[in-house]
């Protein structure tokens, strides 16, 4: 039975024009791509929170304070960059970084960012750590770019970025084209020896702290879309570099079903957890205390 149908006699004429319009207006709404509608909420959003919106061609620049510096990033329309925006500035989803980092008394001088993207991360804890060796790792050239180009807006210095991905050993990886029956949608890795065959090159912990000179590791942000598994595989012996890093913070992709893995690794390797969200933060307690 139609909707209309099932209405008549059940109210008032008001009552019914007021449903014939809400029914007209929900199918123009309907008919409004979803990426439309994302972008007026976040627009709203940004407005809301005292920043202002550049137009740069099919980008926008985005103006506005945060830990009593100015600051502007650039974003694309029509992506996840603006989503990310929100969840890195305004909803501070690393702030438990800074937060730990008082805690337990550490010193913040080098930060390793896996996972960089646009780097909205980095400039979000140079924020705070202007003084910081922060070393930016993102795969995929597109999002390189315009990392590059949020450091430069933003004049950071003592930034290294790396077109590189982060795995349990520097090597070359693939699309795995098994993983999720290869829908479009899906995304997972593979090493291979094959440099043609590369999606893009990744480097280990252990070979990044050689190849930049560091002692030890402050922050560790791990972002990198299941690569954890292979990071946290004790095949790769991780033992030695977990001794190297104080404070990270992880997302794990349960679809991989690491989870448990990984954290009773850290746990063995004196790491306390605390979870937030999508974040798993760990604290190093041999090394801060």
């Amino acid at each position: 039975m139609k909707w209309d149908k099932v209405i008549i006699g059940q109210y008032s004429f008001p009552e019914k024009i007021r449903f014939l319009l809400y029914k007209i207006l929900k199918n123009l709404l309907d008919r409004i791509p979803a990426s439309i509608q994302s972008s007026y909420f976040l627009f709203n959003r940004l407005l809301e929170s005292g920043a202002t919106l550049q137009k740069a061609g099919d980008k926008n620049i985005v103006n506005f304070e945060h830990n009593g510096i100015q600051r502007k990033v650039l974003l694309r329309r029509g992506t996840s960059d603006g989503n990310i925006f929100v969840d890195v500035f305004l909803n501070n989803s690393y702030k438990n970084f800074i937060d730990l980092a008082r805690k337990y008394n550490v010193e913040v001088n080098t930060i390793v960012d896996a996972g960089a993207n646009i780097g909205l991360t980095t400039l979000y804890l140079k924020t705070y750590y202007p003084h910081a060796r922060v070393i930016s790792l993102e795969p995929f050239p597109a999002n390189t770019g315009m990392l590059k180009s949020n450091i430069d807006l933003n004049r950071l210095e003592k930034v290294h970025i790396e077109q590189k991905g982060l795995w349990g050993k520097s090597c070359h990886l693939k699309n795995r084209t098994s993983f999720r029956d290869n829908e479009p949608w899906s995304f997972s890795l593979d090493e291979t020896d094959d440099p043609g065959l590369a999606l893009f090159s990744a480097l280990s912990v252990p070979d990044l702290l050689a190849l930049y000179k560091i002692p030890s590791i402050d922050l560790l942000k791990i972002d990198i879309e299941g690569g954890e598994v292979s990071v946290f595989s004790e095949q790769h012996k991780p033992l030695e570099w977990l001794n190297k890093v104080k404070i990270m913070a992880i997302e794990i992709h349960d679809e991989f079903n690491c989870r448990e893995q990984i954290e009773s690794l850290l746990k063995a390797n004196h790491f306390e957890l605390l979870h937030d969200g999508e974040l798993t933060y760990c604290v190093n307690r041999q090394l801060a205390k």
